[in-house]
């Protein structure tokens, strides 16, 4: 057995005795602390622990948040991306469909002394945002959600999602994203397999250049193939005069 794959295999071992002995935090009360955040985290709430890879998502994403930007944050749990981006100085807004989780976000911000609107309730209404974060659980709202991208983001905002590779995510993204946007992928979580990614979605500019210049290219080629026709039957408004200094103007 090769020394990475050793070093892979122990890794993966942690991490799954880790989550074994962390278990039981699920289901009570718990003081929760990730990338320096410390969490209250009431019992029936989403816990971090249940949503894989949380401190990867938002080290992620993190540098991402500039001050005063507006960011949403869905499925926001026990409050750990609504506290993140709130501490980076972002007009933070977190929905969740658990109203026990607006609850348990609401007073973790409280704890920090920190500004934020936490709602339930679901999807992007309320854009343009700068940044929406999202680390689903459950991604069977994908399709629709991504479909409200135009509006919610315009050009200039970004989605980033955490995803498991290898799950439909991924796939459901490429097929539910509309034609003026792409993705990215922000980074992976290695370990035995890779089996954890984030993504940002956002405007692609470089497909909105191509296709704007393929617009001026039709329209001069149209207006040239009008002043020919007009030229040939004698409509032309420009005088002799004019007609022969661009001729000899023309190499």
């Amino acid at each position: 057995m090769s020394q990475p794959f050793r070093g892979d295999l122990r890794r993966a071992v942690g991490r799954i005795a880790r989550r074994l002995v962390h278990a039981r935090r699920l289901w009570r009360d718990d003081r929760f602390t990730a990338r320096g955040i410390e969490l209250l985290v009431p019992r029936g709430v989403c816990h971090p622990l249940m949503v894989g890879s949380s401190g990867f998502f938002l080290r992620t994403a993190g540098p991402m948040i500039a001050p005063g930007q507006r960011v949403l944050v869905l499925d926001c749990g026990a409050g750990l991306d609504v506290v993140g981006a709130a501490t980076r100085g972002a007009l933070v807004t977190g929905r969740d469909l658990d109203p026990r989780a607006v609850e348990a976000t609401r007073a973790n911000l409280e704890r920090a002394g920190l500004p934020g609107a936490v709602q339930v309730g679901d999807g992007l209404g309320g854009g343009p945002w700068d940044l929406v974060l999202w680390n689903p659980e459950d991604p069977t709202r994908l399709e629709a959600l991504l479909g409200a991208l135009p509006e919610a983001l315009g050009e200039r905002g970004r989605l980033v999602l955490g995803a498991q590779a290898g799950s439909t995510t991924r796939d459901r993204a490429l097929r539910a994203l509309p034609d003026e946007f792409r993705m990215v992928q922000l980074a992976r979580d290695l370990g035995l397999l890779a089996r954890y990614e984030v993504l940002s979605l956002g405007f692609d500019f470089e497909a909105a250049r191509v296709r704007r210049h393929a617009e001026r290219r039709r329209s001069s080629e149209a207006k040239a193939a009008v002043s020919r026709r007009r030229w040939e039957s004698g409509e032309t408004d420009a005088s002799a005069e004019e007609i022969d200094r661009v001729m000899e103007q023309t190499p």
